[in-house]
């Protein structure tokens, strides 16, 4: 095994990682339930890292970098460059916003010189500073913690004075060990039965680059060696199942890019949603992540502050939860008028049948009311406000 990453190493490393996420995400989307149950991040995390090979591939279409073939070392900053770019624009949901910062540190090292067994394991350290000033409430027991002890792991064994082949052997031990740890550090993964589907992701990551190096790049994806399936306790299997994360209902997931100051733009954020990670791609350009209900109120100030472009807004699933959480995280109650709501001796906030219109603004954190509600009626229902 080579000491050294080279060009073609890295476009191969890369594109054999976009090949096992894509085999993988119905896998992993099944097993997401944070931050929030919207079985997505396998897809979110396959669509980064394709991004990041469909911009190298631009660049060779256009002739401004050879065949990856022909590729050297000298071209290694670019590609690497423009990986990172490609993953940043293309970086959808929290997991693949941090994997995208996972290119931003494999460009810096490149732009170092060769990726020698020294400089991966600064690349896996210094993927884990990026990926924790991109978020703005990082949490234990996700793809940041396997990301860095993937790092601790590396580190270790160049330490101890070990090659590239087991440096990166140490790291996808530590990272799967890692792994199979996240649902003791949060609780509901433990619930649902699964480990942490960003950290599954990641782990992909590695494995590819272990296939790359020993000459392995054949072959699907074997997710069953990387996240196996977690038995709760009690022995019962609660794999398949979406527990109850800190999502509420009808928040929407926006993704976009900031032309400007982000300092300002962090406040705003913070005010007006949760789940917020900011990746810079320049001194004063971002792609910026956040779930929230107040979607209007937070992109009117966004562009207030800059230049907002690429835009890209997505409903998240109704999640289990009371109203009262719903309506606590809004700055304004949501109050749905129905007519006849209070027919057949149903209240403002009464019991309705299956299918009824409650159901449907329920699960958008509204209350229902009839317009010729009593005055009692309508006292109950803004209670529940």
């Amino acid at each position: 095994m080579s000491e050294t990453i080279s060009a073609l190493a890295v476009t191969n490393w890369v594109n054999r990682a976009a090949t096992l996420l894509e085999e993988s995400q119905a896998e992993i989307n099944r097993i997401n339930v944070f931050p929030i149950a919207d079985s997505d991040t396998g897809s979110n995390m396959a669509h980064t890292v394709r991004a990041a090979c469909e911009e190298l591939q631009s660049a060779v279409d256009e002739g401004t970098l050879p065949e990856p073939e022909d590729a050297t070392d000298v071209n290694l900053p670019a590609i690497t460059a423009l990986l990172a770019t490609g993953a940043v624009k293309g970086a959808r949901g929290n997991s693949g916003m941090v994997l995208s910062q996972v290119f931003r540190a494999l460009a810096d090292a490149s732009a170092q010189g060769p990726i020698d067994a020294a400089a991966l394991v600064r690349m896996l350290q210094d993927a884990v500073g990026f990926a924790e000033s991109t978020i703005a409430a990082p949490v234990e027991g996700t793809i940041l913690t396997v990301l860095r002890q993937a790092a601790i792991g590396a580190r270790a064994a160049h330490e101890a004075g070990q090659g590239m082949g087991a440096i990166v052997d140490a790291s996808l031990d530590a990272a799967r060990e890692a792994l199979f740890d996240t649902p003791n550090q949060l609780e509901v993964l433990a619930e649902a039965g699964v480990y942490d589907a960003g950290g599954a992701g990641f782990i992909l990551m590695l494995e590819a680059l272990k296939d790359v190096l020993t000459g392995k790049s054949e072959g699907t994806a074997m997710m069953g060696s990387s996240t196996r399936e977690y038995e709760a306790p009690g022995g019962d299997s609660a794999s398949g199942t979406h527990a109850e994360s800190h999502g509420v209902p009808a928040e929407l997931e926006l993704l976009f890019f900031f032309h400007g100051d982000v300092d300002p733009l962090r406040e705003v954020l913070a005010s007006h949603g949760d789940s917020i990670v900011i990746a810079p791609v320049s001194e004063e350009q971002a792609k910026v992540h956040v779930h929230t209900l107040e979607a209007g109120a937070l992109l009117e100030k966004a562009f207030g502050l800059g230049q907002v472009t690429e835009l890209r807004i997505e409903v998240l699933p109704s999640q289990p939860g009371t109203l009262a959480t719903a309506t606590r995280r809004a700055s304004r109650p949501i109050i749905a008028l129905v007519p006849g709501h209070n027919e057949d001796e149903k209240g403002a906030v009464g019991d309705s049948g299956e299918g009824d219109e409650q159901d449907i603004f329920a699960a958008v954190g509204a209350v229902s009311l009839d317009p010729v509600a009593s005055e009692e009626q309508t006292r109950t229902a803004l209670g529940q406000l």
